[in-house]
């Protein structure tokens, strides 16, 4: 992934491998985007408010932990359509 690949919240969203990395936080994955935004430190605000973006519509009051999942599946399913 080049240096501009992503230029602002809307590619963080977009973007499989970090959808990825939100939900499942595999040791690969966090290698992965530890490395890009240590080389890439302009892009840490941009991919801390994608996350807090992703994450709270899985806080949500009131939903249980199935209504979660199935939120989560379906942004992951949504995101891989792109």
């Amino acid at each position: 992934m080049g240096k501009n690949g992503l230029n602002n919240i809307e590619d963080f969203l977009t973007n499989d491998r970090f959808i990825s990395f939100v939900f499942e936080q595999t040791s690969s994955l966090k290698e992965y985007w530890d490395d890009y935004l240590m080389l890439n430190p302009e892009k840490k605000s941009l991919a801390i408010k994608a996350e807090q973006i992703l994450l709270n519509e899985l806080d949500a009051p009131g939903m249980s932990s199935g209504e979660q999942e199935e939120l989560k599946e379906r942004i992951l399913n949504t995101i891989k359509g792109f």
